[in-house]
């Protein structure tokens, strides 16, 4: 059953801050990132349970789960599931420090 798809204000954020980033270098890269987001996005709503836990940011994020942009791997998806409903929270570089974000989402 697919869910209901909510992507939250700072995840829209950090879909727009990287779309810029690569806008810089090449423009049809940021358009495709962007329509990998959605794709993304849609098919965690279709297979929620896909990503692994992520248990290593915060007790208070129990549930918390990742999955990288579909062609664009370097990119992580952070998500949770609720009962009708899956939540995207973040999007980010694997390399950056996910704690940064969770701090300011609270």
């Amino acid at each position: 059953m697919k869910l209901d798809l909510v992507v939250s204000p700072e995840a829209w954020e950090d879909v727009d801050a990287i779309a810029a980033y690569i806008d810089k270098g090449s423009p049809s890269s940021a358009i495709r990132f962007f329509d990998a987001c959605w794709e993304t996005f849609n098919q965690l709503s279709e297979y929620p349970r896909i990503g692994p836990t992520v248990e290593d940011i915060d007790h208070e994020w129990h549930g918390l789960r990742k999955w990288a942009i579909h062609g664009f791997l370097n990119y992580i998806v952070f998500y949770r599931t609720r009962e009708d409903r899956l939540e995207i929270v973040h999007v980010h570089h694997g390399a950056q420090d996910p704690q940064r974000f969770f701090r300011s989402s609270r």
